[in-house]
């Protein structure tokens, strides 16, 4: 039963081409706030409205995808060996849309993608899940983590191995995807 629960979240997760983790990447000493983050940046017809929590240095993202479809996450940006990662994480407030029996078997994962800000722009990459998988051939002692049935790897680790885990994968070229772009939009304030 438990492995159906993780094949279904990986099922939904591989339609993005993400590498899911069971635990965040943060510590209290690499947990950090930006409020440069704070605002709207818009990528063509999607809009992500970054809400800030300073005391709780976390952020609510929204997104707003075609047809008004949203997402709602609980986002934290890590430092690590100077180079900073964003932890998405489902919202407490976020709804998966199905029926009650798909909302029981869907597990909450974290997801990593690696953040650079200049003025205006974000540029975010998502963890490749075929470079992920060759590291991981090449050194599984690496890091902790799980192969489910159609062979995605699910990480199990603690945050100190996940961070030197994604410092060991920015030595690989691709390791990151194709990162794109988010640019400020005009307001200053991202919407609730």
């Amino acid at each position: 039963m438990a492995s159906q629960k993780i094949f279904l979240v990986l099922f939904i997760l591989c339609l993005v081409g993400c590498v899911p983790s069971l635990h965040q990447l943060y510590t209290e000493k690499t947990l950090v706030y930006d409020p440069a983050i704070v605002g709207n940046w818009q990528q063509d017809d999607e809009l992500w409205g970054f809400v800030g929590d300073p005391n709780d240095r976390s952020y609510h993202l929204t997104i707003t995808e075609k047809e008004d479809k949203t997402s709602k996450l609980l986002v934290h940006l890590v430092e690590v060996g100077g180079r900073r990662f964003f932890d998405f994480y489902p919202d407490k407030d976020a709804e998966l849309e199905g029926g009650t029996w798909l909302k029981f078997s869907v597990i909450p994962v974290h997801l990593f993608l690696t953040v650079d800000k200049t003025e205006q722009v974000l540029t975010l990459a998502v963890m490749d899940p075929d470079e992920a998988d060759k590291l991981l051939a090449q050194k599984p002692g690496l890091v902790k983590h799980e192969r489910v049935e159609d062979g995605q790897v699910v990480l199990t680790d603690t945050p100190e191995r996940l961070q030197a885990f994604l410092l060991e994968g920015l030595k690989v070229e691709g390791f990151f995807g194709k990162p794109f772009e988010l640019t400020q939009a005009k307001s200053a304030e991202a919407e609730p």
